[in-house]
């Protein structure tokens, strides 16, 4: 996407790059800029743009872009909605971007106003974006996936009920039609005087709005400050710091490399300094727990068993590696002692019984991959909305199982859909590894960026096998397990 970016732009287009995450925005940028000078453009004239960046600095990037300064911006979602920015000639997306509708809304940012515009997709090697192109009209003119929203997560329904009430007050009649859980948390604010009851309505109690303290991308509101020279560079929530702002860590910021020198969580602040070596980045070593907690609803099949089932997880960033940032070769691992994070959230469970032969374990782990791949499709979540984990020996049960989560606090609606759309997904699931010509597995079926295992054991043919007699609903044989 680098190149291509500014290959067009060197073509005399004003090019536009999507990426999923802000990590990634900035690698394609610090990518971008050596090779525009190669082509004998300005490095000055690319940027990157994404959430975590000051107001300021946000307000001068738009700015630049809109009057032509900038040739070429790379950015996250966070350029897909809200920001005036005409006068495009051409769009990359770099990597599916996780919805049908923000592929048409980012695809739609280029040629507007009566002009033709130039849209890539620049599919990555993984199952479901491999799935996608070979299923393109699903892709492109597919219906859009529903937006769950669980209200009654009490993360969801409070921040929700206090927005409506500083928009407009309710009345009895409105939250009378509320499920009993949310009419709890209607009751809940407004003893605790957050929200106030008079003339037959409730009103928002304050003069400031909520909304403020309303993430639109997680439940959890705290931020760690960035600063360098005693200058703040910008803000990063608390879940994500413990990722990408630990000690040691390198940090990218508008194309530039910083190492974190203090990871402060009582002060909630990082100190970022310019120690880095050339071509070096840092991704951090994980570990979690899941344990069910209460089954919610259960669906039984010949040989296995679906749970719509609460959970709690615990996780633990335990370290991270030292990469060389093109070949992603490992330099070094280094071990961290941070907090522990745990929350219960809502889980789609999958249960056989007990495998214990090595290659029953390596189908397993592949099952698990390959609905965790397609996961995002059939609920229309981003792949960091969800969470997964598998165990031979479930400590619940004693049974073989696989998790599928929301990896948000009391869970947004994610797992609910997975389960009602259940049989869907086995059978895409089985289509996407059987079609993939490799021999032992690979990127694009059931090897997985996301394992922490390090993709083992993994059994190709097992996988097909199992998925196989899954999708079709039999009692599976004892050789199988």
């Amino acid at each position: 996407p680098a190149r291509l970016m500014v290959d067009l732009m060197a073509e005399g287009q004003r090019v536009l790059t999507f990426c999923r995450s802000r990590s990634t925005t900035e690698r394609v940028l610090r990518r971008a800029r050596p090779y525009a000078e190669q082509k004998g453009l300005d490095p000055r004239s690319l940027e990157s743009y994404r959430a975590g960046y000051t107001p300021e600095e946000r307000r001068a990037i738009e700015r630049a872009f809109a009057s032509g300064q900038l040739r070429g911006l790379v950015s996250t979602n966070a350029l897909e909605l809200g920001v005036d920015i005409g006068g495009l000639d051409a769009v990359v997306i770099n990597g599916w971007p996780g919805r049908r509708a923000s592929y048409r809304q980012q695809s739609g940012r280029a040629g507007r106003s009566g002009r033709e515009g130039l849209t890539v997709l620049v599919a990555h090697s993984d199952p479901l974006e491999i799935h996608l192109c070979r299923h393109p009209l699903e892709t492109v003119f597919g219906p859009a996936e529903p937006s769950p929203c669980r209200w009654e997560n009490p993360f969801v329904g409070r921040a929700q009920i206090s927005c409506l009430a500083h928009e407009r007050a309710f009345d009895q009649t409105e939250s009378a039609a509320w499920p009993d859980d949310v009419q709890a948390l209607r009751d809940e604010l407004t003893g605790e005087g957050e929200l106030q009851y008079g003339a037959g309505r409730w009103f928002w109690a304050h003069p400031h709005s909520p909304a403020s303290r309303v993430s639109i991308r997680n439940t959890d509101n705290r931020q760690i400050r960035l600063w360098k020279d005693g200058q703040e560079m910008g803000a990063i929530e608390f879940w994500r710091a413990l990722r990408e702002v630990h000690e040691g860590a390198i940090y990218l910021h508008r194309g530039n490399a910083y190492r974190v020198a203090k990871l402060d969580l009582a002060r909630h602040e990082a100190i970022l300094t310019e120690d880095v070596p050339e071509d070096e980045e840092t991704e951090p070593i994980s570990e979690s727990l899941v344990e069910r907690t209460m089954v919610i609803q259960s669906a039984s099949a010949e040989g296995h068993l679906w749970e719509l089932c609460s959970v709690q997880v615990t996780s633990r960033v335990t370290g991270y590696r030292r990469l060389e940032a093109r070949s992603r070769r490992v330099i070094d691992e280094e071990p961290l002692e941070l907090p522990t994070q745990q929350y219960s959230t809502v889980a789609v469970r999958l249960e056989v019984p007990l495998a214990t032969e090595v290659e029953a374990m390596g189908a397993w782990h592949g099952v698990e991959h390959a609905l965790d791949a397609l996961a995002p499709l059939l609920c229309g979540a981003d792949r960091n909305d969800l969470g997964h984990a598998w165990f031979v020996a479930d400590p619940a049960t004693l049974t073989t199982s696989l998790y599928i989560f929301d990896a948000v606090p009391g869970g947004v609606g994610f797992a609910e859909a997975l389960y009602e759309r259940r049989e869907t997904w086995l059978q895409q699931a089985h289509q996407m590894v059987k079609d993939c010509k490799c021999e032992d597995g690979c990127p694009r079926c059931i090897l997985s960026p996301r394992c922490e295992s390090r993709n083992e054991p993994l059994d190709k043919l097992g996988t097909v096998q199992w998925l196989d007699r899954l999708a079709r609903g039999p009692e599976l044989p004892a050789s199988a397990l």
